[in-house]
């Protein structure tokens, strides 16, 4: 059962890990930090959320092959009458892909969600932008339209902040406080300061299948478990290609 800070009172945050007979101390502002992050409340107070993420890859000599990239805005006020969901999604280079249901090679997706009073429904619309095999002329079509009632559109609405959950764990969003918590061993690579949780590493190896990387990252979590910011930098061992990858994402503002 996750500890609460309420429960903990006033004794000391440290936690204490036991590794083979060796005791290790979790510093007190890591504790708090991580323990006083809380899902539920989390999603009640967050409304409005605007992210930016992009990936870029070089070959060994520095040369850009190609990148994706996509802005994600989303308005989720308690009047669902109000509510916008707007997804760009941008690829160039050998980030392209052929989509053989639509026949483009895609250079761009967007998902763009409203509430229609009027049927009571949610609205989903997914457009496609791209060039037809043998021409360079952009195309712009509409891929699909969606509809949901809200009760199937809740799972939605929250994965935004998280896409998979196991007991009290939650991954694959915006939440990261879950996963930091299950990983808290690995302390060495927090720091707490300015009101922000820091999780940062320099030249690791990563092994994938056959491949390693040489991996570095620096990511910002604020006090509501959220991501702020990430930057990655992954370079093959083997080929020297490198994969840089940022994302900065702002709250309520």
């Amino acid at each position: 059962m996750r500890k609460s800070l309420t429960a903990i009172g006033k004794i000391s945050l440290s936690l204490l890990l036991l590794t083979g007979c060796k005791e290790v101390i979790i510093p007190d502002d890591i504790a708090e930090f991580l323990y006083g992050c809380n899902i539920d409340k989390t999603i009640e107070k967050t409304t409005d959320i605007h992210a930016e993420n992009k990936n870029t890859v070089y070959d060994s000599e520095g040369k850009e092959l190609g990148n994706d990239a996509y802005t994600l805005t989303v308005h989720r006020p308690k009047e669902r009458e109000s509510y916008s969901y707007l997804k760009r999604e941008t690829y160039s280079g050998n980030r392209i892909s052929y989509d053989s249901e639509s026949k483009l090679y895609v250079v761009e997706n967007q998902t763009e969600i409203h509430f229609d009073s009027q049927e009571e429904l949610y609205k989903a619309t997914l457009t496609q932008k791209g060039t037809l095999e043998g021409s360079n002329e952009v195309v712009t079509s509409e891929k699909a339209v969606y509809k949901y009632k809200p009760s199937q559109f809740k799972e939605i609405d929250l994965s935004v902040f998280y896409t998979k959950e196991s007991g009290n764990t939650h991954s694959g969003g915006l939440y990261y406080a879950d996963f930091f918590l299950s990983i808290i061993g690995e302390f060495e690579y927090f720091e707490v300061k300015e009101d922000l949780f820091y999780y940062s590493f320099e030249n690791l190896e990563y092994k994938q299948g056959d491949e390693i990387a040489i991996v570095s990252e620096t990511l910002t979590m604020n006090s509501d478990g959220l991501l702020v910011s990430l930057l990655q930098e992954a370079t093959n061992k083997d080929t020297g290609v490198k994969n840089i990858s940022s994302m900065n994402v702002t709250y309520n503002l």
